[in-house]
């Protein structure tokens, strides 16, 4: 679901990202993501993330 839109091969793959970056913007709280392909998240979604732990 965090994919990189540029690695996208499908539509939907990147209409996820689209979707998850709206919900993001507009949400006020705080939000947990877990992921075990943190080397191939979206550029724009990174930019988005406060805290990475190593």
């Amino acid at each position: 679901m965090f994919y990189d839109r540029d690695m996208a091969q499908r539509s939907w793959e990147a209409r996820e990202v689209n979707v998850l970056l709206s919900e993001l913007e507009r949400f006020e709280g705080v939000c947990i993501l877990a992921t075990n392909r943190k080397v191939s998240l979206d550029k724009a979604l990174a930019r988005r993330i406060r805290l990475i732990p190593p």
